[in-house]
């Protein structure tokens, strides 16, 4: 039993508190002066044509995007009125209904281009993922 153990008289040392000295918190604020000068400076950039040609190019009677930028004009317009007609009678006279060609053909859905080409791109998907899954070209 070899063990290399420190022995017990020696007693730790405490370090002996230290008064913190009491300051008021307001009393490490420091503001800070603001420039006199002013911070929105203009740009030196003219504006871009697009711009200008969007500020300058608003009619009046445009519609706005958006359904919070309407004016007050538009939202106090009265709705257009739909026609209903007479009371008691439809709108249209006359019904008219037309004959149906009876040799309707079927639209072809497998064109044999497509077909072609979806059986090459399923082709080359699963040859990427086998050869992926081999490990790649690494191993030539």
């Amino acid at each position: 039993q070899n063990l290399d153990i420190a022995p017990e008289d020696e007693k730790p040392t405490s370090k002996p508190p230290t008064e913190t000295p009491v300051v008021e918190p307001l009393s490490d604020v420091v503001e800070r002066t603001t420039s006199t000068k002013s911070t929105e400076t203009k740009s030196t950039r003219k504006p871009s044509r697009f711009k200008k040609a969007r500020d300058n190019n608003v009619p009046d009677n445009a519609i706005p995007k958006g359904p919070f930028d309407v004016p007050s004009k538009l939202v106090q317009q009265q709705p257009r009125v739909v026609p209903t007609g007479p009371e008691g009678s439809t709108i249209a006279d006359k019904l008219v209904e037309r004959d149906t060609s009876a040799n309707v053909s079927v639209p072809d859905e497998f064109d044999d281009s497509i077909t072609h080409q979806e059986v090459a791109d399923e082709y080359q998907r699963m040859r990427r993922k086998f050869i992926h899954r081999d490990g790649g070209f690494l191993k030539e």
